[in-house]
């Protein structure tokens, strides 16, 4: 049974003609209930006397309430583990993103000096073009020129 108060556990043992029932808080693990019930059934199994049975079961109470304290320190560990877990993920991209940073910039320099060299190139390639074309104008209105004079010469 549960509501959000607790948890009721039972027991029921036909060999003692006994049940057994604890109720514990809504946060105890379940198997810390049925050890509990276990250990129960077999204390008094062994032996019926209700004056030892008072002092073992206050024995077995206080062993008991000692592991829902721990249950609840073993449930702050694993939350603790699963921060843990999650910082070290969190360092780990942050680490992978600045290698793949640090990547980038390499790659951005390269290409920076590479369109450098390029535009550099390619700027003394245009001069050398504009150049040749000039010259080869400064040729071609020469030609035309000598052939003006000779036709000129011819007709005159």
């Amino acid at each position: 049974m549960r509501s959000s108060q607790g948890n009721a556990h039972v027991l029921k043992d036909p060999s003692l003609n006994a049940i057994f029932i604890v109720l514990t808080q809504y946060y105890c693990a379940e198997e810390y209930a049925n050890s509990f019930l276990d250990e129960l059934r077999l204390n008094y199994s062994r032996d019926r006397s209700s004056a030892t049975n008072k002092s073992s079961l206050a024995k077995i109470c206080q062993k008991y309430n000692d592991i829902v304290r721990s249950d609840k320190a073993a449930t702050a560990q694993e939350k603790i583990g699963a921060t843990k877990e999650s910082v070290k993920d969190a360092i780990t991209n942050m680490i992978d993103a600045r290698e793949q940073a640090l990547v980038l910039d390499v790659t951005s320099h390269e290409l920076n000096e590479e369109s450098r060299r390029f535009n550099e190139g390619s700027t003394e390639y245009h001069r050398r073009m504009v150049w040749r074309s000039a010259r080869n104008y400064l040729y071609l209105g020469g030609s035309l020129v000598i052939v003006v004079i000779v036709i000129w010469l011819i007709v005159k």
